[in-house]
């Protein structure tokens, strides 16, 4: 939970020779830096995500050539209605 050692072995000292007030002022002082770091954290990572420019869907040529198979085949179908309708 406590990233430094040199906090925690302060703590450790406190806590032995019976200082819980200076225990507590430790333990304190290393819970705020890592609330604080956390909240930090979070808020460049949703800066990030705000900020993040879309970039344009990129297709496969794969995908492109099977939308164009089904447009291909959309118009013929209308078509073919089409034709059946003039008769």
């Amino acid at each position: 939970m406590i990233e430094n050692d040199e906090t925690l072995k302060n703590m450790i000292n406190h806590s032995v020779m019976e200082k819980p007030l200076d225990f507590q002022n430790t333990f304190n002082a290393a819970i705020t830096d890592r609330i604080n770091n956390s909240i930090n954290n979070k808020k460049i990572e949703i800066a990030q995500s705000l900020f993040r420019s879309e970039e344009p869907e990129e297709y496969s040529e794969e995908e492109i050539s099977d939308e164009s198979s089904q447009e291909e085949a959309q118009e013929d179908t209308e078509e073919e209605q089409q034709n059946g309708e003039e008769s």
